[in-house]
């Protein structure tokens, strides 16, 4: 009789072959090999299957969708996963060959919960590590657990979706929200922190490759679809008692900054007063205060 295995994997794949070989060896390469791994295709018009078929592996599930989105498609993957925790992964990403295993030892510490575990990213460039701070211990006490949780997980620091592995019964009431792409990650875990555990893993076992195709390259577009996405997000009112956090606050204070810059630059200077008065809304800091002056220059001086 088959069992279940331990993890599936998701990895939900878009005109990705020149990427998806290291990817899904780097799932083969685990040190723990109870998993199955699920690529949902989501329409690609390359030869990402010619490059799936050439791994002959019994633990690969091979399924084809029409282009709907990746949050689709992660859907599509836990309605067709086995395993007990599932964890995700992205075309372009990779784990290191300890992933699993460390996931799967912090899990069995904690009696196998319901709730989510995740390991931390690292991001690569050019085949340089890039540097990132990691804030995401913040605790008061006139805020509940979950508030607490929201905060740390969505707007301190939010974990890579790629990072975690999540009980499958959490999934019988939370799936992937296809709205606020490119942060419908924020999004599912900010839903699974408000209800569930997270247990944070002090290891970086996961690389991420920052390259021009990703969805959340740093431009023009990255702010306008931030503001749209973030206001979406705090629109749920599991958000009601952390609206007024400085974690808040700093998040939409720079979006609405980074867009008064960009508008100061391209000459267009009631959006950019607008996007400035917006940010003030939210907060003032000093610290950028040299940015906010470079800003209202370019509005006065072009």
């Amino acid at each position: 009789m088959n069992t279940a295995p331990f993890f599936s994997i998701v990895l939900p794949t878009y005109n990705r072959a020149a990427f998806i070989a290291k990817a899904i060896s780097s799932v083969l390469d685990q040190s723990f090999d109870d998993f199955e791994l699920i690529i949902i295709d989501d329409g690609s018009t390359d030869n990402t299957k010619h490059v799936v078929d050439s791994f002959a592996d019994t633990r690969i599930r091979y399924i084809y969708q029409e282009n709907q989105e990746r949050s689709v498609a992660r859907n599509n993957g836990i309605k067709q996963a086995k395993g007990n925790y599932i964890c995700f992964l992205d075309s372009d990403d990779y784990y290191l060959n300890n992933h699993l295993m460390i996931l799967y030892e912090n899990i069995k510490q904690h009696n196998f919960p319901i709730a989510l575990f995740h390991t931390y990213q690292t991001y690569v460039k050019n085949e340089q590590e890039q540097d990132y701070t990691i804030v995401d211990n913040y605790f008061n006490d006139k805020f509940s657990e979950s508030d607490c949780r929201l905060i740390n997980n969505v707007w301190l620091f939010s974990p890579a979706v790629q990072t975690v592995a999540v009980h499958k019964d959490v999934f019988v009431t939370i799936k992937f929200d296809s709205f606020p792409i490119p942060f419908e990650c924020y999004d599912f875990l900010g839903r699974v922190a408000f209800q569930f555990n997270v247990f944070k893993i002090n290891e970086r076992t996961v690389i991420m490759q920052m390259h021009d195709g990703n969805s959340t390259a740093y431009d023009f577009k990255f702010l306008e679809r931030s503001e749209i996405a973030f206001n979406y997000i705090l629109s749920n009112p599991i958000y009601a008692n952390i609206k007024n956090h400085f974690s808040v606050r700093a998040k939409m204070y720079s979006i609405y900054i980074g867009l008064a810059d960009y508008y100061s630059r391209n000459n267009n200077k009631l959006l950019s007063i607008k996007n400035i008065l917006k940010g003030f809304g939210y907060s003032i800091k000093i610290k950028n205060w040299r940015m906010v002056f470079g800003i209202i220059r370019n509005v006065i001086l072009r």
